[in-house]
């Protein structure tokens, strides 16, 4: 199945449900960030951290430091490119970029949600 670059978490956590013949979206996105490198997160209209799950989060957060509730301007302020692909999708765009932050490697889609919000998924790369 050919899932579009562009497909956010929950999207893509749709279109697997469909494919399997499974009812429960929300168990099978939990199955994904559970046992995928990847990190699943919102980010407030506000632009603060509201939340984020998944595998690869419990590295990041043990280099980093927690950062749901905090603003991703503090957050990543030593990340540019967060920041701007953040204020990119915060104006309606779909973006996808990689980045290095605490010594690991990221591809990160972020897309606009209805409420002005950004949600988005950070895959851990080897």
């Amino acid at each position: 199945m050919e899932i579009p670059p562009s497909t956010g978490p929950q999207r893509l956590a749709r279109a697997l449900a469909s494919y399997a013949g499974v009812s429960d979206e929300h168990e099978v996105f939990q199955t994904l960030i559970r046992h995928l490198p990847v990190i699943a997160f919102r980010i407030d209209a506000e632009g603060r951290i509201a939340e984020s799950s998944g595998k690869a989060r419990d590295a990041l957060v043990a280099r980093r430091g927690d950062s749901t509730g905090r603003l991703v301007t503090e957050a990543y302020a030593d990340a540019p490119e967060v920041l701007e692909a953040i204020a990119r999708a915060q104006r309606g765009e779909t973006v996808q970029i990689e980045v290095r932050i605490a010594g690991q490697d990221y591809r990160v889609a972020y897309e606009p949600a209805a409420d002005g919000a950004v949600v988005g998924v950070a895959l851990a790369l080897p």
